[in-house]
């Protein structure tokens, strides 16, 4: 797949003649700027010209109208007025229309503001996969508590740590999850499948004074650097981040379309597809034993209709090397991190070539409706400062909305 060049893109080398140029007026800028200002310190000299200065300022003009003061469960509930009979949810033969998730969610809900939640408490959460796990999610926003999640298939060192140092009101937590955890001492524990009381009011629940600056949900990070540490995530960061994927990835995506749960909710990767309710999709949950059988998520991504799929780097390449590019029979969006890999690859840099599933794409002409669209960027997914969507497709790398981002090389 040939790229092609933009005249005004910052993503794109320029050929050595220009870079050439280029560098001489930067270096003159420079000397005119030291003769002019002597005594001024090296760093508040300007090297870059100013066409490339205009050019980032717009690039990185990203400020756009979203609806920031609203909760996600209020947005939640918008929809759910909108397309009350729709399929929301699926999970294996389960699935759920946006009233009953709803409905359900209230009910718990309810029951977590009886048992004394309140805006900002930390509630955790460890369930297997499932809708059940999505309920309660929901239903601790609902409440007004921010969610903290725990994978009942992580390592109980890692679950116990989190567990102590989140210090949460109450924990919600099914057989899977109470296995998992073992003895929480005196943390109250609540298992939405055996104690919630259909009589209970299914009715939106209203909190007094939640607003969108409230926490919605603390995830942690993989502790590679030391310890996992927890990343506070506010209602509105995931607002803005749902609305600048309404607007980029799921733009092209036609109303109610499917989009998949790939990664576990103790991930922060998940907040981006579960954003998708908002908007009307379908979230269809892959079970455990699917999502770890390349050949097996192949036939399910067809035989399912997903539209929209998660993943990581290198669960897209074992998919490649299973046959996906071949055998998909029609149109998918792979959403996923891949940007740093794509972004190496077309600035050019000698000896850097990126992930092998990057370079496959790049060569295959061929891709039988598979769009890569990229999210990277440091920190938590909801609450990125330098996030940037990227699509092979169209060939752009650019900030979302609200944030920015500057590419620095270490051959500058």
């Amino acid at each position: 797949m040939a790229r092609r060049a933009e005249p005004d893109s910052l993503s794109s080398p320029p050929p050595p003649s220009r870079a050439a140029d280029a560098h001489a007026r930067r270096f003159t800028r420079f000397l005119e700027q030291a003769l002019d200002q002597p005594d001024a310190p090296l760093h508040t000299l300007e090297l870059v010209l100013p066409e490339r200065q205009a050019l980032l300022e717009r690039w990185n003009d990203t400020a756009a109208p979203y609806p920031e003061h609203l909760c996600i469960h209020q947005l939640f509930e918008q929809q759910v007025r909108l397309t009350p009979d729709a399929i929301a949810l699926v999970c294996d033969d389960e699935s759920l229309t946006f009233a009953q998730l709803n409905a359900r969610a209230n009910r718990l809900a309810h029951h977590l503001i009886a048992l004394g939640v309140r805006p900002e408490d930390r509630v955790a959460l460890c369930m297997e996969r499932g809708i059940g796990a999505i309920v309660a999610l929901f239903a601790i926003l609902k409440a007004g508590g921010a969610y903290i999640p725990l994978d009942p298939a992580y390592p109980g060192e890692r679950l116990g740590y989190i567990l102590s140092d989140v210090a949460p009101l109450l924990l919600v937590a099914d057989a899977a999850g109470r296995q998992a955890l073992g003895d929480t001492g005196a943390l109250a524990v609540l298992d939405p499948n055996a104690s919630l009381d259909n009589a209970l009011p299914q009715d939106d629940p209203f909190v007094p004074g939640l607003a969108s600056h409230h926490l919605a949900y603390a995830i942690y990070t993989s502790g590679s650097t030391g310890k996992p540490k927890g990343v506070m995530v506010e209602h509105r960061h995931v607002l803005n981040l749902h609305h600048a994927l309404h607007s980029t990835v799921f733009a092209h995506c036609a109303p109610h379309s499917s989009v998949t749960l790939n990664a576990s909710i103790a991930f922060d990767a998940s907040v981006q597809n579960l954003t998708a309710l908002l908007s009307g999709h379908r979230l269809v949950i892959i079970s455990a034993d699917v999502r770890t059988d390349a050949m097996a998520l192949i036939e399910f991504l067809d035989t399912a209709g997903i539209d929209v799929f998660d993943c990581t780097p290198t669960q897209l390449e074992s998919l490649f090397s299973a046959g996906l590019l071949e055998q998909r029979q029609s149109a998918l969006t792979v959403l996923g991190d891949f940007v740093p890999d794509l972004l190496l690859l077309d600035i050019g840099l000698p000896g850097m070539n990126g992930y092998e599933v990057a370079k496959q794409v790049r060569s295959r002409p061929d891709l039988h409706g598979v769009r890569l669209v990229a999210l990277s960027g440091y920190g938590s997914e909801a609450d990125r400062r330098s996030s940037v969507a990227a699509g092979f497709d169209a060939h752009f790398i650019k900030p979302i909305e609200f944030s920015s981002i500057q590419t620095l090389l270490s051959t500058l």
